[in-house]
């Protein structure tokens, strides 16, 4: 698990500081880093989202599908396992997914990237940085001010929620 860590670390520092190459140019060397994400111009970067995202296993044929996946110029920057309400438990079988698929013979390849994964169950959610212990995951929790802005979010909510999906044509990358 120590080594998977590492290259958590190593993606995360990748990902955060960039890399910095030189290049000869006509005899004189040039230093440049190359960002991966644009941390300061967001609208500079491509968002895309995909759900049961196929990747094969490390030590067989067969492939997990994690719920959401969410890409960042194409780097799987948070995984989401969704569960249903009714089942018993559903945020500690989210996260038990996630550890299982984070194991030496699950999807590694895929979490080394990931700076954030979510498990989530209709009003329930927790979140964690990858290899964190069940007991050391967060709750997500809505804070608001007022009752007025509780009420004002829930309708937001409401209103996106009964929205019909894009078609195609519709959908925009930004």
């Amino acid at each position: 698990m120590r080594g998977y860590i590492n290259a958590c670390e190593s993606a995360y520092n990748l990902l955060t500081l960039g890399k910095a190459l030189e290049q000869n140019v006509d005899g004189d060397k040039k230093s440049f880093t190359l960002q991966y994400i644009d941390w300061e111009n967001w609208n500079n970067n491509v968002f895309h989202v995909t759900e049961e995202y196929s990747v094969m296993r490390s030590t067989s044929k067969e492939h997990y599908r994690p719920d959401v996946v969410l890409f960042v110029n194409g780097i799987p920057f948070c995984i989401i396992e969704c569960k249903r309400p009714d089942m018993k438990e559903p945020l500690d079988q989210a996260i038990s997914q996630h550890l299982r698929n984070q194991q030496e013979d699950g999807v590694r390849s895929l979490y080394v990237y990931a700076q954030v994964v979510l498990s989530i169950a209709t009003d329930q959610a927790s979140y964690a940085t990858n290899g964190t212990e069940p007991e050391f995951w967060a709750k997500w929790e809505e804070k608001f001010q007022s009752k007025d802005e509780e009420k004002r979010y829930n309708e937001t909510l409401l209103t996106l929620k009964n929205q019909p999906a894009l078609s195609s044509s519709q959908k925009k990358t930004f």
